[in-house]
């Protein structure tokens, strides 16, 4: 067995020691997973296996071995058909999915078997990015609000009933008549616009802390339980300038969906991508951070960096007193980049990290310890 320390790099000291590192059979049904396939640990040490792009859930014991499946493909109870996550919570599990245009929350109880669903009613929420809270009836999400006469995007906090707790932070995207070009350019250039100047970044502790941060910011907000602002962290940050290079990889990932419908790629020439570029003004500096993590309710870890190249993400350690050092770890175990922006594919449950991470065509469940 193999056991990987990643150490702080200030510090050198061992902070998250890989426990596992289990392959996933090639001629398992959950062998082909998605780009924002997740793994989640549990309170009986098994691991839930999570993939919106077959809406299938895998049970496996903490060797790996397949249990049972949980959910698969469907619109009867329990199926999903849009799913977007499905998280353990010790005595129960949520999940969210948005079926076209319309949210929805399934309730599962401890050992997986579903019990109820809702549905957002109204107006169409389209959820990009979701994190459940793992105490409280509560989640919080990116979105696109679809309602007359206009368009939403943002982040907010919501209950189970879909009700906004707290506003993040919104934006009015315009809604045009006609697709033609001018909607196009308008379309790409306020995704470029979101992507790379208001996106933010969220997690729960353990304890139901809920943390956001913007893209370009050196700060952290925390909000306590009731959802109110309650600290903000800082840290140290100095601002690196992006490389043409860098722009085109991230502008290649935003346009994955569109290059995979051909009648898109008709009308989404690279005129009409240059124009929506030149139009988002792309801050010529990277961001500052590119997700965070709640390791323990008194420690995060903050991606700053992410080489696609390499294969490495450079990430520091950010408590109420500042900086606490910094780690590399491999890009996949912690974000990853497609068409939805930076996806988090590292989970944290009880004193454990659990990560999916892809070698080649080869996927593994990487647990970690923390120290």
């Amino acid at each position: 067995m193999l056991f990987l320390t990643l150490c702080l790099l200030a510090l050198n000291e061992p902070f998250l020691v890989q426990e596992k590192r289990i392959e996933i059979p090639a001629q398992a049904d959950y062998a082909f997973l998605g780009p924002d396939a997740m793994v989640h640990g549990d309170a009986n040490g098994n691991i839930l296996i999570v993939d919106p792009l077959s809406n299938g859930v895998w049970l496996l014991d903490s060797e790996g071995k397949l249990l049972r499946t949980v959910a698969q493909k469907g619109s009867g109870p329990g199926e999903f058909s849009g799913l977007l996550d499905m998280v353990p919570r010790g005595q129960d599990a949520v999940a969210l999915e948005v079926e076209r245009v319309v949210a929805q929350i399934h309730a599962f109880d401890g050992g997986y078997h579903f019990l109820d669903q809702k549905t957002k009613l109204g107006s169409s929420l389209i959820l990009i990015q979701a994190a459940i809270s793992p105490v409280s009836n509560q989640f919080t999400a990116s979105y696109i609000l679809l309602e007359a006469p206009g368009k939403k995007a943002g982040t907010a906090i919501f209950n189970f009933d879909f009700e906004v707790q707290n506003l993040i932070q919104e934006t009015q995207v315009a809604v045009e008549s006609q697709r033609d070009r001018r909607f196009w350019v308008n379309h790409l250039a306020g995704n470029l616009e979101r992507f790379f100047k208001t996106r933010t970044h969220f997690c729960y502790d353990q304890k139901g802390n809920l943390y956001s941060a913007l893209c370009r910011e050196p700060s952290i907000q925390k909000w306590d339980l009731g959802v109110k602002k309650s600290k903000q962290i800082s840290f140290s940050h100095s601002p690196q300038m992006r490389s043409e290079t860098d722009q085109e990889i991230l502008v290649d990932a935003l346009l994955e969906e569109i290059r995979a419908d051909r009648e898109l790629m008709e009308i989404i020439t690279p005129a009409v991508v240059a124009e929506a570029i030149q139009q988002a003004e792309i801050p010529t500096t990277k961001d500052t951070i590119l997700g965070i993590f709640a390791l323990r309710p008194d420690l995060l870890m903050v991606v700053r960096e992410l080489d696609l190249m390499s294969g490495k993400a450079n990430a520091i350690l950010v408590s109420e007193s500042g900086s606490q050092g910094e780690i590399e770890i491999p890009s996949w175990g912690l974000v990853r980049l497609n068409y939805r922006g930076y996806q988090p594919s590292m989970t944290v449950f009880a004193n454990r990290a659990y990560s999916l991470q892809k070698h080649d065509d080869d996927f593994f469940i990487v647990v970690y310890r923390i120290q």
